[in-house]
């Protein structure tokens, strides 16, 4: 494979499809992160004042985990980082 300090346009196309797929996963991690976290906060700003927030924040807070958990793994088993 092509260096990794050459231009793209020195790449094989192989090389810039792969790259593109990699960003596109970091940047659905980044999305899904932002997103649950203002799900999170939705919540907790509806739930203010009441004794449920407690509960609903713990069940809140493993989806997010478990979401960013398995679009992590999604990113570790790219085409890319299997070939180094």
């Amino acid at each position: 494979p092509a260096p990794q300090h050459l231009s793209p346009l020195f790449r094989k196309p192989e090389m810039q499809r792969e790259e593109s797929a990699v960003i596109r996963y970091r940047v659905a991690i980044i999305l899904v992160a932002f997103i649950w976290a203002a799900v999170i906060l939705a919540c907790s700003l509806a739930l203010e004042g009441t004794g449920l927030f407690a509960k609903v924040s713990h069940i809140l807070g493993g989806g997010a985990a478990v979401s960013i958990i398995v679009l992590g793994s999604l990113l570790r088993g790219s085409p890319s980082d299997q070939q180094h």
